[in-house]
């Protein structure tokens, strides 16, 4: 199955009581706001426990979250709070809508969220590490391919003689099987 844009986006908590906590974005359509139990809303992502102001600060429907195949956009739907991408305001409803990348930081009444990739994107390596990496496995191969593999001669690194039963054994444990 093709992944979409965005499959590995969260949102991350940027401070109050739940600073650092990451809701991972799965679904096409998540509703954001604060649990309501007595009126039957249960949002997707709650945030009562991220808004220092406990909950007074997010609307119980108070934002959209809308995956499409060039990743995530938010939709304000509360007129009694603010929603917000980098500092604008966002307009009521579909006209509203605004394209999130990677950095973006929301605020959802008094909850200052980001939005953010799940896992941090592969750094390339240098080409001093792959020359390295090559090196080691060029190495490796050579020796498996050796007839006769080098063999270490425990008794020249030992400080003290040592009996000859343990040099045996020693030089047992160093030979490479074929």
């Amino acid at each position: 199955m093709a992944r979409e844009a965005g499959d590995d986006a969260v949102l991350e908590v940027l401070d109050g009581p739940m600073r650092g906590a990451r809701f991972p974005l799965r679904q096409d359509e998540m509703l954001l706001g604060r649990a309501d139990a007595g009126r039957g809303i249960f949002p997707d992502i709650d945030l009562t426990a991220a808004d220092p102001e406990g909950g007074r600060g997010v609307s119980r429907r108070h934002a959209l979250l809308l995956r499409g195949s060039g990743g995530h956009a938010m939709e304000a739907l509360s007129r009694n709070a603010l929603t917000a991408v980098n500092g604008e305001a966002l307009a009521l409803g579909h006209d509203g809508r605004r394209r999130l990348t990677p950095g973006d930081e929301l605020l959802l009444g008094t909850v200052r969220l980001r939005y953010a990739a799940a896992r941090p994107a592969a750094t390339p390596r240098s080409p001093a590490v792959a020359v390295l990496m090559l090196l080691c496995l060029a190495g490796l191969g050579a020796m498996l391919a050796w007839p006769e593999p080098p063999r270490w001669d425990a008794r020249l690194a030992l400080a003290e003689p040592a009996p000859a039963e343990q040099l045996r054994n020693l030089d047992d444990l160093l030979r490479i099987p074929r």
